[in-house]
Formats: C-alpha cells, structure tokens, sequence
C-alpha cells in the first residue's frame, strides 16, 4: 500500500460526473481519471482511480496523496449533497491514513491554480475534531 501523506481537493470547474472527468482526462492522454474519488453534485461517490494506485491529478505529489474532485464548479457553491459527502470521505479517509486537518490542502498547494474554487478553510472547519464541553 502506498504511504498517504495528504488528500489533494479538487473542483472539476464544471457541473458534471466522472464520466466526462475520464474522457477529458483520456482525451490528454492519461489512461483515465486521475482523481480517486469523485463526487458528483447530487453527492454520489465515485470511485476514480484505486488508491493503491498513484493518481494525475497534483503533479509531484502523485505518488503520496489521494485526490478527490467535488464534480461541480464550486465556485457557484456547491450542493449540499455534495458537501456532506465530502466532508464523509474526507474525515473517513483521514481516518484510515491517520491524517490531520491540516494534511488535507488545496490542490492550488502543489498547482498554478485556484483549484479548488472554494475557501479550504470551509472544509477545514466542517472536518476538524469537535471539542468536548
């Protein structure tokens, strides 16, 4: 198994499914989808590439994250399906990898790019651990 050092949140800057993620990433030439997770607006989760596999998607940290793409243009918001399914994987997979808050970071982190449209902080905020009073 690979050695998961952070989740790399995407947006795929268009309302749609991983479907059409595979042909545009297959149109450049990669051999499919280069997220492992996607999830769609009405908050399916699709499953992209398997974990154990080294994703496309946040040149040079490829072979030590998992990448997840919410399939909408987040900058217009995203559905509130869509939300809560994020914020499932993302504390589910943080789980497993024994991840922290601040391990979970922008794809524009390790890009040229505003990927991924919405303030991480948001997400941030919705996955950390809730104190106890």
């Amino acid at each position: 198994m690979r050695e998961i050092a952070a989740l790399v949140i995407h947006h795929a800057a268009a309302l749609t499914t991983l479907d059409e993620i595979d042909k545009w990433h297959r149109a450049r030439g990669w051999r499919g989808v280069g997220y492992h997770y996607v999830v769609e607006p009405d908050g399916r989760l699709r499953l992209g590439r398997r974990e154990d596999e080294a994703g496309a998607h946040a040149r040079g940290r490829n072979h030590d994250t998992i990448g997840i793409c919410v399939a909408v243009d987040a900058r217009d918001g995203i559905p509130s399906a869509a939300w809560d399914q994020l914020v499932s994987l993302t504390r589910d997979l943080m789980r497993r990898h024994g991840l922290t808050v601040d391990e979970v970071i922008p794809h524009f982190a390790v890009g040229a790019t505003e990927c991924p449209g919405f303030p991480i902080e948001d997400l941030h905020e919705a996955i950390a651990p809730k104190a106890v009073s």
